[in-house]
């Protein structure tokens, strides 16, 4: 029983350092996208000039292709599962749900993502000069894009399922039995304007300016989220 109680405390503290790691990286997410404009129509749109870009600066290249998002995604799954523990005897179907939809968002993201498939195509592509080859490796580039990079509908889907989850959660939350009834409202305002955001650059990329007025304070309010329910994570000994 001690040792029962001891490794969910673990969970419990595993998860919280996960979700402050995972604000630490949304942080820096805000800052590299507002400094480039926000603006997802200048990104290359084609494989080759993908390919330049990665020769000229990896980094941006691979932020284009959601690297950084899908870092925080992988590292964010402790903080989900400790939420899922923290709350399944007091609203199972809803935290299941969340759960579940979390996986699949997850798994459709890892899936769908194409930063290092690109980082190695672009290396192959450097390094040769038969015109053929060439065209065949931009044709994969090509494919990998409308797949898998940020605006794509791959992506989309990825996207909407976590925050989904992140949604079911938060409207979990709201009981006010485990964690703060505030800290469930600040997490389903923030989980809906992120989803109007990420609807709005993968359908509508010409306005992705204006999408930026709802991804700044929807991110900020999931970032607050994290902290409120790692601080209560912290303190679970139960």
């Amino acid at each position: 029983m001690e040792n029962t109680q001891k490794h969910r405390c673990l969970l419990y503290k595993t998860g919280a350092v996960a979700a402050l790691i995972v604000v630490l990286g949304t942080v820096l997410d805000i800052i590299i996208g507002t400094s480039l404009g926000g603006d997802i129509t200048a990104i290359p749109q084609n494989a080759a000039d993908r390919f330049a870009l990665f020769q000229s600066n990896i980094w941006l290249s691979l932020y284009y292709l959601d690297f950084l998002n899908l870092i925080t995604l992988i590292i964010s799954i402790p903080a989900i599962f400790a939420l899922y523990w923290a709350m399944k005897s007091h609203r199972p179907a809803l935290t299941t749900l969340g759960m579940i939809v979390f996986i699949i968002g997850v798994t459709l993201f890892i899936s769908n993502n194409s930063a290092l498939p690109m980082l190695q195509l672009s290396y192959k592509y450097s390094h040769t000069t038969d015109q053929l080859q060439q065209f065949f490796l931009s044709g994969m580039g090509d494919f990998l894009i409308a797949k898998g990079s940020h605006g794509s509908v791959g992506v989309f889907f990825g996207f909407a399922f976590v925050l989904t989850a992140e949604l079911i959660i938060s409207i979990a939350m709201l009981s006010g039995e485990v964690f703060g009834k505030w800290t469930g409202i600040t997490g389903v305002i923030g989980a809906a304007l992120m989803l109007v955001y990420i609807t709005m650059v993968t359908f509508i990329p010409e306005v992705g300016t204006v999408a930026m007025i709802a991804s700044m304070p929807g991110g900020l309010l999931l970032m607050v989220w994290m902290v409120l329910f790692s601080i209560k994570l912290f303190k679970i000994e139960q």
